[in-house]
C-alpha cells in the first residue's frame, strides 16, 4: 500500500526510444486522480483490481524526464493506459530512478539454482528438497502462463485470475525457502570439490571462490526488498 487504505495495482510497462507506455490493471475506474511531473507520476482511483473493488494508487519516480505537456492517459473499461513522451529520445535501461537490486538477480535466480547447484552437483539431485522445489515451480507456471495467454487475447477468466493472484501467497514464500535450503546444502559440496572456483596462483592472477558467492547470494536472497522485487 502506498498510503493508508490504498492498494497497489498491477502495472505493466513497455517503451520505444521516444515513448513510455503504462497499462494499469483496473476495471470500472471511478474518480481517477493523476499528477504528472517531469520525473514523477502519481495515480489513484477506485476500481476493480486484483483484490476487488477498492481504492488503488501509486507514485512512480521515473528514471529520466518526460514531456508533461504532450503526455496523455485514457481510462478504458478494462484498464487505464498512459502514453508518456520522453524529453530525450533514448532507450531507458529501467523505468524507475531507484534500482533496488541488480537486474541479474531476478533474471538469473532460477538459472543459478538449476544449472549450477543442481545440475553441477550430482549429490544434490537425490535430495527430497529438489522434488519439492520442482513441484512448486511447476504449479506456479501451470497457472501463470495460461493467465498471460488469456490476457493477450483480452479474455478474462475469473477462476484463472483468482488462482494467479491467490496461489502465489503460499507458493512464492515456499519457493524462496526451498531455494534457500538448496543453496545452504550445496555450499559444503562446492567447498569439497572446488567446482566453479578459480584458485591462486594462476596466469591471470585472479581468484574466485564459488562458496563465498553463494553465501553473499543467500544474504541478499532474504532481504525483504529483494523478495518483493522477485514477485513482480
Amino acid at each position: 500500500m502506498d498510503e493508508e487504505g490504498t492498494l497497489s495495482p498491477f502495472v505493466y510497462w513497455a517503451q520505444t526510444d521516444a515513448t513510455i507506455t503504462l497499462r494499469i490493471e483496473l476495471r470500472n475506474v471511478q474518480s481517477p486522480q493523476v499528477e504528472l511531473e517531469d520525473q514523477q507520476l502519481s495515480f489513484s482511483a477506485v476500481g476493480h483490481g486484483a483484490q476487488g473493488e477498492k481504492k488503488y494508487g501509486f507514485t512512480l519516480h521515473l528514471l529520466r524526464p518526460i514531456d508533461t505537456e504532450s503526455s496523455r492517459y485514457r481510462v478504458l473499461e478494462r484498464n487505464v493506459e498512459f502514453s508518456l513522451n520522453k524529453v530525450n529520445v533514448e532507450f531507458w535501461p529501467r523505468l524507475l530512478e531507484d534500482s533496488k537490486k541488480p537486474a541479474w538477480l531476478k533474471v538469473g535466480g532460477r538459472g543459478v539454482i538449476f544449472f549450477c547447484l543442481i545440475e553441477g552437483e550430482e549429490r544434490m539431485q537425490t535430495k527430497p528438497v529438489i522434488f519439492y522445489l520442482f513441484l512448486v515451480w511447476s504449479i506456479i507456471e501451470l497457472v501463470r502462463y495460461p493467465y498471460y495467454m488469456l490476457r493477450v487475447y483480452d479474455v478474462d477468466n475469473g477462476f484463472i485470475t483468482w488462482l494467479r493472484y491467490t496461489l502465489w501467497i503460499p507458493l512464492y514464500p515456499l519457493g524462496f525457502i526451498l531455494e534457500g535450503v538448496i543453496i545452504i546444502r550445496s555450499i559444503p559440496y562446492f567447498e569439497e570439490t572446488g567446482k566453479f572456483s578459480v584458485s591462486l596462483p594462476n596466469s591471470l592472477n585472479f581468484g574466485f571462490y564459488f562458496p563465498n558467492i553463494l553465501r553473499i547470494y543467500i544474504l541478499m536472497f532474504f532481504f525483504p526488498e529483494f523478495n518483493e522485487e522477485r514477485r513482480s
